[in-house]
């Protein structure tokens, strides 16, 4: 396994509203598209310590959740290498959180979940598992009940 491929879901909660914080992704080949946030990794550390590192490159550094939620390897014919994916989740509270508007950074925005357009890769389908999950465990947690 050369590459390791961390996807986090974030979530917050302001106004009455859920939502999740994507990026733009630059598309060299047509028009930019809205992501979760992502980064592949070469290195053999642990995955929650890659994940944490790239929360923290975002300004997220105490996440009010945050749980592994997926680990999957692709076996794609077309990429020489396998990939293997790591999914996360975490809810942060707003107040805590400032986008980093740094040049190396994609665009970053919080989007109601009613308004997630269509996103990159598989990203839809990771931001649904993470929306089933949340619900299970915000049904369990009683410090959300009220929300």
């Amino acid at each position: 396994m050369n590459k390791v491929v961390i996807d986090c879901v974030v979530f917050s909660y302001c106004d009455g509203n859920l939502e999740v914080l994507l990026v733009k992704e630059d598309r060299s080949c047509g028009a930019p598209k809205w992501g979760l946030i992502s980064k592949s990794f070469q290195k053999d550390l642990d995955s929650q310590y890659l994940a944490m590192e790239l929360l923290n490159t975002f300004n997220i550094y105490d996440p009010i959740f945050f749980k592994q939620l997926k680990a999957f390897e692709n076996r794609d014919s077309i990429i020489p290498n396998n990939i293997f994916h790591i999914v996360y989740y975490a809810i942060i509270d707003r107040d805590k959180y400032r986008i980093n508007f740094t040049l190396n950074l994609p665009i970053q925005r919080w989007i109601k979940i009613k308004d997630v357009p269509e996103l990159i890769q598989d990203h839809n389908a990771i931001l649904d598992l993470s929306l089933a999950h949340l619900s299970v465990f915000l049904h369990q947690a009683p410090m959300f009940n009220n929300l």
